[in-house]
């Protein structure tokens, strides 16, 4: 899995390759994991949720608006509650991409 993170790094299951793993060393000081995935990916997030806890966190697609960009960016929001200075791990669920509204327009026309 060609991926890489500034928080840390990631681990795909073996026994199911819709779960990703991102095991978080290196916490964002605003709380917000910006993952970047290639726009033609095949699989892309759809949840996520703390490992140990199996606290689903808040996972939305973020629009930065860059066009000649070629990926797409997902945030997880880490809970405030969670302050630790140890690594943790935050499981990944991944599906399908929905149709992008670029390619609807296109469509359209």
């Amino acid at each position: 899995f060609p991926l890489e993170s500034k928080y840390g790094y990631y681990t795909l299951s073996k026994t199911d390759p819709t779960s990703l793993f991102l095991t978080v060393i290196n916490s964002p000081v605003d709380g917000i994991l910006r993952l970047a995935f290639p726009s033609n990916a095949k699989l892309v997030p759809a949840s996520a949720a703390l490992l140990d806890h199996q606290r689903d966190l808040l996972l939305k697609k973020a629009n930065i608006g860059l066009d000649r960009d070629t990926n797409t960016y997902f945030d997880i929001l880490i809970p405030e509650g969670l302050k630790t200075k140890r690594a943790f791990v935050i499981k990944i669920k991944l599906s399908t991409p929905a149709i992008s509204e670029n390619k609807l327009m296109d469509a359209k026309i």
